[in-house]
């Protein structure tokens, strides 16, 4: 499956758009794998795990990271939306990232203190939690 998010996307904006494609992965149940190890928080920018060009490395900053960051989509001169690329860097990076479907997350949520965690993970374990006949 492939997908386009800005760079300031969170996580968790990735895996409800994953939700929509997959209706028996409930947010609250995917566990996102990138490098190995398991992306750490919903609420991490999706650039956070881009990586790092040699501009950002010795300290100074990618224009055109900051550009795609920030412009609209719906600009013709914005490289996500097929633009001129020419003089500015590539601001279109792939993250492959692989999803696992746990109900480890749900089942903590549901003695979360906060009400709306204990509802979503409820709604998760509805729809992915095994059922006896």
């Amino acid at each position: 499956l492939r997908l386009e998010l800005d760079q300031a996307s969170t996580v968790r904006a990735l895996k409800q758009r994953l939700a929509e494609h997959w209706a028996k992965s409930p947010p609250i149940c995917q566990r996102l794998l990138f490098g190995g190890a398991e992306v750490a928080a919903d609420s991490q920018a999706l650039g956070a795990l881009l990586p790092k060009s040699p501009a950002d490395e010795a300290g100074g900053s990618s224009a055109g990271a900051e550009a795609s960051a920030h412009q609209p989509a719906n600009d013709p001169n914005w490289p996500g939306y097929g633009g001129d690329l020419q003089g500015r860097q590539d601001a279109q990076q792939t993250l492959r990232l692989m999803m696992v479907v746990s109900l480890e997350s749900a089942q903590q949520g549901l003695s979360n203190p906060a009400a709306k965690v204990r509802a979503e993970a409820l709604e998760a374990m509805a729809i992915v939690a095994p059922r006896r006949n």
